[in-house]
Parts: C-alpha cells; sequence; structure tokens
C-alpha cells in the first residue's frame, strides 16, 4: 500500500511539471482528447483545462481562465492530493 500512496503523491507534481515544460507548438499539436466534443459536437465541462492549466503554470492567469475558469482550483487540488497522499 505505500507504494501506491508514494506513486499517488509524485505523479500528479511530475504531470504538472512536464506540462509546464512542454513547448506552446508541441501543445497546439496535441490531437483533441475529448471523446465528449469529438462525438458529440460540443464542449464537456473540462474542455480547454489542459491548455488552461499550461497557461496558469506560464503565469499567463487571464488566458488560462479564459480557457477554463476552474484551472487554479484544479491545481489546488491536484496539490492538496499529492500532500495527503504523503502524509497518510
Amino acid at each position: 500500500m505505500r507504494r501506491i500512496a508514494l506513486l499517488a503523491a509524485v505523479t500528479p507534481p511530475a504531470l504538472v511539471a512536464a506540462l509546464a515544460l512542454l513547448p506552446r507548438a508541441a501543445l497546439d499539436a496535441l490531437p483533441d482528447a475529448c471523446m465528449f466534443r469529438r462525438w458529440l459536437g460540443i464542449e464537456c465541462w473540462g474542455c480547454g483545462m489542459t491548455r488552461a492549466v499550461w497557461h496558469l503554470l506560464r503565469g499567463d492567469w487571464d488566458i488560462a481562465a479564459a480557457h477554463h475558469p476552474w484551472a487554479p482550483a484544479a491545481v489546488a487540488a491536484g496539490c492538496l492530493m499529492s500532500v495527503a497522499a504523503l502524509i497518510a
């Protein structure tokens, strides 16, 4: 169980770090991963979150809020979950 807790604590920060290091051209080249938008043609509640978090990590708060207003809450929740996994 300790390995799972360690993995849960390390994975979100590693993903955030990888996203922060991703250049803008690579971010724009990512395929559309939202099956909801792809199949139904309308945006889901999470559409734009990846780009919003990327802009948030770069310090572009206004652009991040334009992509998805819940991006700061998602980053904060991920950080809290990582800390909670380390404590538990």
